[in-house]
């Protein structure tokens, strides 16, 4: 089983300040949209301008996040 986020910070007694998603395009200087915004969210937080954590799973909530769960667990 995997931890949360929220979890892990509870572990080591730290806020959680923000989350960036598994990325293997990063190494090559390239990001997808989700860890571009990611990173924006995590500096605004660090600015003082942002107060609430992007959720890195927004794209698998509902019915179409359903499909997208179960194809992406037989690959």
């Amino acid at each position: 089983e995997i931890l949360t986020a929220q979890e892990i910070a509870t572990l080591l007694h730290l806020p959680l300040k923000a989350v960036i998603p598994e990325d293997l395009n990063i190494s090559l200087g390239k990001m997808n949209a989700d860890t571009q915004k990611s990173f924006n969210c995590a500096a605004d937080m660090l600015k003082g301008k942002r107060e609430n954590i992007y959720n890195v799973l927004h794209g698998y909530r509902g019915a179409g996040g359903y499909f997208k769960r179960k194809m992406r667990e037989r690959i």
